[in-house]
């Protein structure tokens, strides 16, 4: 669903009741991915892992396999939200500005 021009929500239950992604567009560059808690971290979303799933296991694969069509088809850039390796190689919000 776009909320607004290239701002999309993609239902993606599992981990919790009503969990949905966000994808960004940007005039920058790629569009960016927040998939929120579909997935920790890179490595249990290589292996289509959910760890900490809360409501169902099942559809929370199923979730994993549609971010990882979502990222392909947009070819956008992903960000995990409890993983150190990869919040190593972001660039925070300050960096995105020019000025």
């Amino acid at each position: 669903m776009e909320l607004f021009n290239g701002l999309h929500l993609f239902y993606t239950p599992g981990h919790t009741i009503g969990h949905y992604s966000l994808m960004v567009e940007t005039t920058a560059g790629r569009p960016l991915m927040f998939m929120a808690d579909v997935s920790y971290t890179a490595a249990a979303y290589e292996n289509d892992q959910q760890a900490g799933f809360h409501n169902d296991p099942v559809a929370g694969v199923r979730s994993i396999r549609r971010i990882k069509r979502l990222v392909r088809q947009h070819d956008a850039e992903l960000f995990f939200t409890h993983d150190m390796d990869s919040f190593r190689n972001y660039k925070l919000a300050p960096d995105h500005y020019g000025g």
